[in-house]
């Protein structure tokens, strides 16, 4: 089969991204099948010249047709539109390399990339299946990011458009799914393929205190990492008020530990210093080599989001790799992970700062409910969440609507 992935963001193995892609189409090429995918600069280190419109690059099995369109988490929202905009432009000036594609596997956001989508249904006669990786344009709505009634209205379209001429629909949630079905799509057309994680890859660590050494954190302390964006719809200064929960209770032997970058974090950052928060470590995004060891060194992962209800349909990749890694997650919002972690008596939901800061310190203090907990985080991550499982699920699609 020849698979055509259209994936604006995909992150290259070097990289700190998201490899869901790259595992995938790996995993499906292992297989037999030739993928390609088109994709943007934003996950790349080296800028390519301004001349050049895209660069061909090869990755365990499979091809990598990256475009000359930048894009960056510190990107205002006019400038990540404009961005979008360019991959879109790009992407239908290739169009001709899609032509003997049996399947367009096309994956937001941005929305628009379900244009190029439809453009090779209609003038190449392509099936394609839609994937939403965030549901837009709900999330920018409903965020007061798009305010303007006539963008909302035609946005609105062309998502019921996609969703209509798409031969299948991939979402990474139980509550996305939910909310495209009250759409008025066919539940039938719509399949739960989570975000996943590499159950080979991320597993638990026994000797955490020997890490921590490695890494210079202090040796000892309960160790709550947050591994991901710092943005406007992380919330992260929810993590901050919990720490000074933390603090305030004389809690010296824990600590917080935030790994990454994003165009809120000097806010942040400012946020902790006028708190005189002590508990708080913050480090830049490292790659994705070096961030195993602070999994390994961590003792609970942290999943934090703002307040919007669109957000509790998330599918943050830093959820599936922290149950892979044993440790139990604790987030501050309801939905379908609340569900999962209640479910599996792998972690803690919680939605004030205070409710949440007692709830490390329930854990930090008793060795036998954390190891209980990271136990079942474990089995969690192997039972439902595993990638190679979700690859599996989602290439049975594709053959599915290419022998019908």
């Amino acid at each position: 089969m020849n698979i055509f992935y259209l994936h604006q963001h995909f992150a290259p193995p070097e990289s700190s991204g998201n490899n869901r892609s790259l595992e995938l189409a790996a995993n499906w090429a292992s297989k037999g099948h030739k993928v390609t995918i088109l994709c943007g600069s934003g996950n790349f280190d080296k800028s390519l010249s301004w001349f050049v419109i895209f660069k061909k690059y090869k990755y365990k099995g499979f091809t990598v047709l990256r475009l000359n369109v930048p894009y960056s988490h510190y990107y205002p929202f006019l400038q990540r539109i404009i961005s979008f905009i360019k991959y879109l432009i790009f992407s239908l000036l290739l169009a001709f390399k899609m032509r003997k594609a049996d399947i367009i596997y096309a994956s937001s956001t941005p929305l628009t990339i379900g244009i190029t989508a439809l453009w090779l249904k209609y003038f190449f006669n392509k099936p394609y299946v839609f994937e939403t990786v965030d549901l837009w344009p709900d999330t920018p709505i409903q965020m007061g990011v798009i305010k303007n009634n006539f963008l909302k209205k035609a946005l609105w379209s062309l998502e019921k458009i996609i969703y209509k001429k798409a031969s299948h629909i991939i979402c990474l949630s139980e509550g996305m799914k939910e909310l495209i079905v009250s759409k008025k799509i066919n539940d039938e057309k719509v399949t739960i393929a989570h975000n996943g994680t590499d159950c080979s890859y991320f597993t638990p660590c026994i000797n955490k205190d020997f890490v921590k050494g490695k890494l210079n954190l202090t040796k000892g302390k309960f160790t709550i990492l947050y591994a991901g964006t710092i943005g406007e719809a992380n919330g992260l200064h929810f993590l901050a008020e919990v720490a000074n929960e933390i603090q305030k209770n004389s809690q010296h032997s824990v600590q917080f530990l935030i790994v990454g970058n994003g165009n809120r974090k000097e806010e942040l950052k400012t946020y902790c210093q006028n708190k005189s928060l002590q508990n708080i470590l913050f480090l830049d995004t490292v790659p994705k080599a070096m961030v195993k060891q602070f999994f390994d060194a961590a003792d609970t992962g942290f999943v934090c989001f703002a307040p919007y209800p669109i957000l509790e349909t998330n599918s943050a990749n830093k959820f599936y790799d922290y149950l892979a890694a044993g440790l139990p997650v604790l987030i501050n919002y309801g939905g379908w992970q609340k569900h999962y972690l209640d479910e599996f008596h792998a972690g803690f939901s919680q939605r004030t700062p205070k409710e949440m800061a007692k709830q490390i310190i329930l854990l930090s203090q008793n060795k036998n409910l954390l190891a209980e907990m990271g136990k079942n985080a474990r089995s969690l991550a192997e039972t439902r969440f595993d990638r190679k499982d979700i690859a599996e699920k989602i290439l049975d699609i594709f053959t599915s609507i290419k022998s019908n």
